[in-house]
């Protein structure tokens, strides 16, 4: 988001708080669109409904990746801190 604000502000953008302030109302509807095409495939991926592609299904697991990626981070980041994770 501050990102987007300094672009705004770097490119001289007219009514930059409209802009943003747009943008932002629109989030929580792009969100819950995502939210509903990702629930709405897990159900069709789940009753065989049709085949879904290899992409779909990755996309579908993201969270799962972004879970598994969070914790190899947590685990290289206590063995830097040198705790041992393995008892």
């Amino acid at each position: 988001m501050s990102s987007l604000h300094t672009h705004y502000l770097e490119s001289s953008e007219e009514k930059i708080a409209e802009r943003f302030g747009t943008i932002v109302l629109m989030l929580s509807n792009i969100f819950t669109a995502g939210n509903d095409f990702v629930k709405n495939h897990r159900e069709i991926d789940i009753f065989h409904i049709w085949d879904l592609d290899k992409l779909v299904l990755q996309l579908l697991n993201l969270d799962k990746i972004m879970e598994t990626e969070a914790r190899e981070t947590a685990e290289k980041r206590a063995i830097r801190n040198g705790i041992n994770l393995h008892n």
